[in-house]
């Protein structure tokens, strides 16, 4: 009898851990290449890459701003809008993001860190499919922006999801859960009844 309560306990046990590890984050990496500068029209050496993590909580295929919770871009975070650098303030505006996984990546988001003094900032602002600027204001009130556009020849790689943690955890649990249920069918057999 105790046999059969320590195999539902670690049935139980397996089903709610799996159920945890469905629903955590998953991680995608993006890169995309071969864009114009929009000043000169000439091929640009740039690249735009990030990473962001999130979960399709409503099953529909599509990974939604509201079901982000990381977006890193320029070596900056869009959602938490963590200050880049001590003494300095960072506004966000990530007002579009989607990913439909195994297609295409699509977002508008802006980053603004500004030092206060003496005043100097810069502002990320990336649209998928038409351009990213780059503008910094120095601190003698100088603005310098670059702009890079897509084109048809622009690339995007994106790899993921990249396995959280938890991931192999969940693995040896269920190889250990599987070494468990045939240890107690090996004494189960033995037992007299």
């Amino acid at each position: 009898m105790p046999g059969k309560f320590l195999l539902a306990a670690a049935c139980a046990a397996f089903v709610s851990s799996s159920a945890l590890a469905q629903q955590a984050p998953s991680t995608w990496t993006f890169n995309y290449t071969d864009f114009v500068e929009r000043d000169t029209g000439q091929a640009a050496p740039y690249a735009l890459g990030g990473s962001f993590s999130g979960s399709d909580l409503d099953h529909d295929g599509v990974l939604g701003l509201s079901e982000l919770v990381s977006l890193e871009i320029f070596g900056r975070d869009f959602l938490g809008c963590a200050p880049s650098f001590e003494g300095m303030e960072s506004y966000c505006n990530a007002t579009g993001f989607s990913y439909r996984i195994g297609a295409g990546l699509d977002f508008d988001l802006r980053r603004t860190d500004i030092e206060s003094a003496p005043p100097s900032g810069w502002i990320y602002h990336a649209i998928a499919g038409d351009q990213v600027e780059l503008t910094h204001v120095g601190h003698r009130g100088a603005v310098s922006s670059t702009f890079y556009l897509w084109t048809p020849q622009t690339q995007l790689l994106i790899a993921g999801p990249v396995p959280e943690p938890s991931t192999p955890a969940m693995l040896a649990l269920g190889v250990g859960m599987l070494g468990l249920l045939d240890r107690l069918r090996v004494y189960a057999r033995r037992a007299p009844f």
